[in-house]
């Protein structure tokens, strides 16, 4: 590296050069050896030359070590990154499973509730059919009591008198009722 810049340097100073004093264009120059003459220069040039390759190879192990340090952040990163991820997931899927736990918990208490509704209804409607027939048996046994009480009037005078005070009392309660709706008519 250093000797490449140094060729190049030199070759722009002797382009430069001969072009100004001689009018040649020089494109390039190869040396095959090079050794310089000046025992204190080449010493000042050999030490400048290994601090530079030390400078160079700090510069590549400190790049090395950087780029070390930056894929292990990144690696830590993206460790973190997978962990929240995780984490996220693992939270969702409690509370998707909460949440159907609640849903089915809903479900379950509306059929209790249906249910008990149904219950009450079947036993109301059960209480009031049953209190309807005890009902119907009462007048059922009011009448036969009634026509067994008329039957065994028939059979006496006394009771067919009866019969006739009833049916006469009823047929003039009924023309009664009539000559007053007929008095309304015509008094209308």
């Amino acid at each position: 590296m250093f000797f490449e810049r140094a060729h190049d340097e030199f070759l722009n100073k002797l382009h430069d050069d001969f072009m100004e004093r001689y009018g040649v264009d020089i494109c390039n120059i190869r040396i095959e050896s090079f050794k310089i003459m000046d025992q204190e220069l080449s010493e000042q040039i050999s030490k400048h030359a290994l601090t530079t390759a030390q400078i160079e190879n700090e510069m590549a192990n400190l790049e090395g070590k950087s780029l070390i340090s930056t894929t292990q952040e990144r690696t830590a990163a993206d460790v973190k990154n997978i962990n929240a991820q995780a984490d996220a997931e693992a939270c969702k899927t409690h509370a998707d499973a909460e949440n159907q736990r609640k849903i089915e918990k809903a479900k379950t208490d509306a059929e209790a509730l249906r249910i008990a509704a149904q219950s009450k209804a079947e036993m109301e409607a059960k209480a009031i059919l049953t209190i309807a027939k005890a009902t119907a048996e009462a007048i059922r046994l009011k009448v036969a009591s009634e026509a067994q009480r008329a039957e065994i009037l028939s059979n006496t005078t006394l009771g067919q008198q009866l019969q006739f005070l009833l049916f006469t009392r009823t047929w003039w309660s009924n023309r009664i009722t009539a000559w007053k709706r007929l008095s309304i008519w015509t008094l209308a």
